[in-house]
């Protein structure tokens, strides 16, 4: 009898001051979009009004950790709908992330969509490479009779020789100090 009264107890007094309750967030965003074109965010939530959410937008990189493009704060309006638009001009092809972060103050609950992703097509950099104006190629003339052509050496004078004899030795007087230090 008193167990079933101990274990009641606390049941009851639970579920007279209330659940604890979870809030929930969700957003739709085009699953496609042409770069240039305004990437909008509608969400919608049971946060009070007022409450800010940070949205966060990401360029997925293959094999490395997606890059962060852009964080944008969102307020919650009285009906719970919330909205951001992000400018995706000179954005690169491939696919994005958009999340909503975590927020202490209100803990999202399991049914919350917090993370989507979308393509974006269209720009890709075309590298640029300046290159110089064309011109006519003109052979230069050859050498008048009282002129002369002075071949020059590409080797510069001297030689390596002297470098290249130096480290070996100072090799063989390293390894001949180690040696003088091991024996008594």
């Amino acid at each position: 009898m008193y167990l079933r009264c101990i274990l009641c107890c606390p049941l009851i007094l639970c579920l007279a001051c209330g659940m604890a309750s979870a809030y929930i967030i969700s957003f739709t965003l085009p699953p496609d979009l042409d770069a240039g074109t305004p990437l909008v965010v509608q969400g919608k939530s049971n946060l009070p009004a007022g409450a800010t959410v940070e949205i966060q937008l990401y360029r997925d990189v293959p094999n490395f950790q997606s890059v962060l493009v852009a964080t944008l704060p969102a307020t919650v309006r009285a009906n719970g709908s919330w909205e951001v638009t992000y400018d995706t001009t000179g954005f690169m092809s491939g696919t994005y992330k958009v999340q909503v972060v975590r927020n202490a103050d209100y803990p999202y609950g399991s049914s919350s969509v917090q993370l989507r992703t979308l393509t974006i097509t269209g720009t890709n950099p075309v590298p640029t490479t300046a290159s110089p104006a064309a011109t006519a190629f003109t052979p230069s003339p050859p050498p008048s009779p009282g002129q002369t052509v002075k071949e020059v050496d590409p080797e510069p004078a001297g030689s390596p020789a002297p470098v290249a004899m130096i480290i070996p030795a100072l090799g063989t007087g390293v390894a001949l100090l180690s040696l003088r230090r091991r024996w008594p």
